[in-house]
């Protein structure tokens, strides 16, 4: 009993697929790095959006991430 080539195809597809699933599960665990929380209850960094606003640094080349 030989192996076919479409043996081989059928593994790498696998392969592949199992690939792409450990690629997509490792974005979606990282969580985004929020330099201010605006939150009414003061759970918070802010209790307004603008305050949050007025936080972030003029001329930055770096996001300024605001969970609200």
């Amino acid at each position: 009993m030989a192996i076919t080539n479409s043996f081989y195809g059928y593994i790498m597809t696998l392969l592949f697929a199992a690939a792409i699933v450990v690629c997509v599960e490792s974005q979606l665990i990282t969580e985004t790095p929020y330099n201010a929380v605006v939150s009414k209850d003061e759970i918070g960094n802010f209790n307004t959006i603008a305050g949050a606003i007025l936080m972030a640094p003029d001329h930055s080349v770096k996001p300024f991430f605001i969970k609200i």
